[in-house]
């Protein structure tokens, strides 16, 4: 290496060790561990020329290339961008000053990281919620996304229109008449694999297991989804299974959700293929916010499966989720429910439960709310005047936990400031 000006040697020393904190340059990494940052000067005619960069004092500096491990150019204001993100203050201010430096300078994905800072400090922060595009719906902050989508509209085209219209749009006239042909079938073939007739159950089955048009789903769904019988619903779980492309993982998603019997949701899972999982995660993110704490946990455990970054932002908001429960109290001795000193809702009078039913009794338990036990009270005596009263209850998602930690290899608890705080830095 050589230098074109003459300078102290602890300034070549510096050159080689540079940390890169407050620097802007292009990169030279060298062989024996040392960092050049500069501006190249040049482009080499030949590949064992040397290399000339311009240094930050000034310096025009020649660097054989057998001393080179490699060589990286940078955008500049990129390059100041990391730097001053390194030294901004951890304040509202000093984020926001940064984000405003960003907007001026046009780069759109770290104005919005330093944004997402500004919220996570100050989640009413006006100016940093207009800048993430969101809006007040309800007396609630949002993605202008998430306002369209709850008043019906989604985003076609550059422009928001109606469900309904979507729907019109995607479903030709073709494509639904060609879905129509196979309502007939199905409903023939299923005939037969319910009947009593041997040859007739064979065909049928036959007919289901080699059946591969997408087009026939619809069919499939409104007869086969929800049947009484589990083993319809087992073959409908196999039929899809073997269909190939995307259009299969809507209604394989459906069944894993929503479907009550484990045989079905899990062969409905083990269905989508590695390939699929792209149109399914986003599916799944969307199912984290459902009203079912059931519907929460499959799709958090779907998602620590596939294993997608994506997901984790959403996963972050689910660790701990409110839910509703129905249950039936005596009228004239209301019970009320409060924070219970492990931070779960409880009963504010433990040990008894009047006029629950077996089954609101089971799933109290499975929530952790009767830690003194329930009393068993003769039919005779429960009070003739009941009231229906809604539990609101946040529940812990050990599933949604276990799904961070796939994906991220940390385990920071059910702490979401801590999940949020660490993603942030993860991203930068």
């Amino acid at each position: 290496m050589r230098l074109s000006t003459s300078l102290p040697a602890f300034f070549l020393f510096s050159c080689f060790m540079m940390s890169g904190d407050g620097v802007v340059a292009d990169v030279i990494r060298l062989k024996n561990g040392g960092e050049l940052r500069g501006q190249l000067e040049g482009i080499a005619k030949a590949e064992d020329a040397p290399v000339l960069m311009r240094t930050l004092s000034g310096a025009l500096v020649e660097i054989e290339r057998s001393e080179i491990d490699y060589v990286q150019r940078r955008n500049q204001v990129l390059e100041e961008y990391v730097s001053q993100s390194r030294a901004v203050d951890q304040t509202v201010e000093g984020h926001w000053a940064l984000a405003e430096w960003c907007r001026i300078r046009r780069l759109k994905e770290q104005r919005l990281e330093q944004l997402e800072l500004v919220l996570e400090l100050d989640p009413d922060h006006k100016e940093a919620r207009r800048g993430l595009g969101h809006v007040q719906h309800h007396g609630k902050w949002m993605p202008r996304e998430e306002m369209m989508a709850q008043r019906g509209y989604v985003k076609h085209k550059n422009k928001w229109i109606t469900t309904q219209e979507l729907a019109l749009i995607e479903k030709n006239t073709q494509q639904r008449e060609a879905e129509l042909v196979w309502y007939p079938k199905v409903r023939v073939w299923l005939g037969w694999i319910t009947g009593n007739d041997a040859y007739r159950r064979n065909e049928g089955s036959k007919a289901f297991e080699s059946l591969q048009d997408v087009d026939a789903i619809p069919a499939l769904a409104k007869l086969m989804a929800t049947h009484e019988n589990l083993s319809v619903r087992i073959l409908y779980i196999r039929v899809l299974g073997n269909m190939p492309g995307q259009r299969p993982v809507k209604a394989l998603l459906d069944r894993y959700l929503f479907d009550n019997s484990e045989a079905v949701w899990r062969q409905a899972l083990a269905s989508i293929d590695s390939d699929q999982e792209s149109t399914a995660i986003p599916q799944l993110i969307s199912a984290l916010r459902n009203d079912s704490n059931n519907v929460v946990q499959r799709a958090a455990a779907a998602l620590g499966e596939m294993g997608s970054e994506e997901a984790v932002p959403a996963l972050i908001s689910s660790l701990v989720t409110t839910h509703k429960y129905k249950i039936q109290v005596p009228d004239s001795q209301p019970i009320s429910f409060g924070s219970t000193a492990g931070g779960q809702v409880g009963m504010m009078n433990p040990g008894q439960v009047s006029g629950a039913t077996a089954i609101q009794l089971q799933a109290l338990a499975r929530l952790g709310q009767l830690p003194h036990g329930a009393q068993v009270i003769p039919f005779h005596n429960v009070p003739k005047n009941m009231k229906t009263v809604t539990l609101k209850v946040d529940i812990k998602n050990q599933a949604v936990l276990t799904a961070l930690e796939k994906i991220t290899d940390k385990n920071l608890g059910f702490n979401e400031r801590d999940w949020h705080l660490w993603w942030s830095v993860y991203k930068t």
